[in-house]
């Protein structure tokens, strides 16, 4: 019941506010003032999204791996898999965190408003970059498993962690394909963005 509540709010919420976060405007690295959460494409600057994503760690800041990182690293896997279009869905599917920072997990469930504005930045730019929506299954399993191993590498009390289930094969880990050794903020954002040119997401 406190669910269904609760999603009845963050729809009736959403219908408030939705104006007031199409027009929210920001200012990024370049100077100009942007509109991310506005239906056109002009605003979605893949470096300004590497930028920000290179800069923001994982598991609320507790480690040194971006989030950067981690989208290269799912990328990566899909690319080595021949799964072209996951990979353009693994590199973006943190867009909405650079504009939005990165709210841990068990926070996000408690406010499903944030949620719905994160896929509604998703869906954007997914639709932005000829990519389809919602996101594949496959993408949110892969970002569970390597969360796991993430947090093995790199958290306090791995049984906790290894609690939520199976990390990555272990073919995969073997490969040079993933790397869990955190990324200088420059190299992530390099990264990202050859990592992006390789699937011509940009020119």
């Amino acid at each position: 019941m406190k669910r269904v509540v609760k999603r009845i709010l963050s729809w009736l919420l959403m219908k408030v506010v939705a104006s007031d976060i199409e027009n929210a405007t920001l200012m990024d690295s370049k100077g100009r003032f942007i509109k991310p959460f506005h239906p056109e494409c002009k605003d979605i600057d893949l470096e300004v999204i590497a930028i920000a994503l290179s800069r923001i760690m994982r598991f609320f800041g507790q480690t040194k791996l971006s989030v950067a990182q981690h989208c290269v690293n799912m990328a990566r896997i899909f690319i080595f898999l021949g799964e072209i279009e996951l990979a353009k869905q693994a590199l973006l599917h943190e867009i909405a965190e650079a504009f939005m920072g990165d709210l841990a997990s068990p926070l996000k469930k408690a406010f499903p408003m944030y949620k719905d504005i994160e896929e509604r930045l998703i869906k954007k730019a997914f639709g932005c970059f000829g990519l389809s929506y919602p996101m594949a299954k496959e993408v949110h399993d892969l970002d569970k498993e390597i969360m796991i191993d993430e947090a093995v590498a790199h958290m306090p009390n791995k049984e906790h962690w290894l609690g939520f289930g199976e990390g990555l094969d272990t073919i995969l880990l073997r490969t040079d394909v993933v790397d869990f050794e955190p990324w200088s903020s420059e190299k992530a954002k390099d990264e990202f963005m050859a990592t992006a040119k390789l699937l011509n997401l940009i020119s």
